[in-house]
């Protein structure tokens, strides 16, 4: 007997999702038992893979379509259980007790052949053999480049992709501890690899991206226990956002540690450089000038720690409203209301293209000062007839 019935169905994916994955029966293909379920393949628009598992005793599932990486019980987890329920297995079985009874020539021997099939298994198996008993740098670094695409991959193969990834970090985490000299290269070339692969994945449901935002993370941390050279990591950090597709996100402050003085100022004077090659009258929200002035905005406020520093970056392009809006924004957080005033009046006043929000800003720092502030539209700054 199955550990759930229709009605769990029903409940889980409610009416409509439940009579079009009735319909979707015939698409259900290649059902494997698991443990705690199963996992399913069934074609749509695309193959999608779904897995249904016991959850202490209720019915869960998930599919790798977009309405169930948006954690939705679809249509396709429908037509799996379905499935299973017009002809579950009768028991189901513990495989940790199954293994405890082989011996250990048997226990390898499934393994290996397992491991003929399954990619999955070679390739952590793999991982477990570079990182044992010495390592292997040169068996770490093919599993870096496996990261490498050169063809197209779709919404489905976004997470055969992630989960590659994710092992790989798995054991270059582990290895930071005894090889951190060894593991900060290769973590540095994998957040490479994963950059220039997000340009050929569709990642709609972002787990390449969580996965690569990891990456960088895990990079930080082996900067931090083997530190290279302070002025090259200074320059990456800044070329791979401003010369990159728009992604992943480096925040210099996890790096400061590792950067040091040297390696901070080195940092400050390539964005300067970076910052002088820009055309003045160039396009004010280009990528690379906004990740530049971005990269300028975040090193003043978390590692200078200055707001009037994070003012001035931001003062430089006051060609919108909402650059007065983010000034005084910031300025009424570090508890200087009247200075923010002073920039809302000036942003409503300026003859560029405005933000309404300004005027609720307005209203809001008359509250703060216990002033009445008119922000009636015809009492604003700039206002003509």
């Amino acid at each position: 007997m199955a550990w759930f019935t229709d009605a769990d169905l029903r409940r889980l994916a409610g009416g409509r999702s439940y009579e079009r994955g009735d319909g979707y029966r015939d698409a259900v293909a290649e059902v494997g038992e698991l443990p705690d379920g199963v996992v399913a393949t069934v074609h749509g628009s695309a193959s999608y893979r779904v897995r249904l598992y016991d959850r202490d005793g209720r019915l869960a599932g998930d599919c790798s379509c977009p309405h169930g990486q948006d954690g939705a019980f679809c249509k396709h987890c429908v037509a799996v259980g379905l499935i299973l329920l017009d002809g579950a297995p009768s028991r189901r079985v513990d495989p940790r007790a199954v293994l405890e009874t082989l011996d250990r020539d048997e226990l390898v021997s499934l393994l290996v052949e397992q491991a003929g099939e399954d990619p999955v298994l070679y390739r952590r198996l793999v991982l477990r053999a570079a990182t044992t008993d010495g390592v292997d740098v040169a068996a770490l670094r093919d599993q870096v480049d496996g990261l490498r695409l050169r063809g197209f991959v779709d919404y489905a193969g976004a997470s055969d992709y992630a989960a590659q990834a994710d092992d790989l970090l798995g054991a270059l985490a582990d290895l930071i501890a005894e090889r951190a000299e060894v593991a900060g290269p290769l973590l540095r070339r994998t957040v490479e690899h994963m950059t220039s692969a997000l340009e050929r994945i569709d990642d709609s449901s972002g787990v390449v991206g969580e996965v690569l935002a990891v990456a960088v993370e895990t990079y930080a941390e082996a900067c931090q226990a083997a530190p290279p050279d302070p002025v090259e990591l200074a320059r990456w950090l800044v070329d791979v956002p401003v010369d990159g597709p728009g992604w992943p996100e480096i925040a210099v402050v996890d790096f400061a540690d590792a950067l040091g003085e040297k390696g901070l100022a080195a940092y400050q004077d390539h964005l300067a450089e970076l910052a002088a090659t820009l055309p003045p009258d160039g396009d004010q929200w280009s990528h690379r000038r906004s990740t530049i002035n971005h990269l300028r905005e975040q090193y003043a406020e978390k590692i200078i720690g200055s707001v009037d520093a994070l003012v001035a970056v931001l003062a430089e392009n006051l060609s919108s409203g909402y650059q007065y809006l983010r000034i005084a924004t910031v300025l009424r957080g570090a508890g200087r209301p009247e200075e923010a005033l002073g920039w809302v009046r000036r942003g409503l006043a300026a003859p560029v293209r405005p933000d309404s929000r300004l005027a609720d800003l307005l209203a809001e720092l008359g509250t703060d000062l216990g002033q009445h502030l008119d922000t009636h539209p015809d009492a604003l700054p700039g206002r003509t007839d």
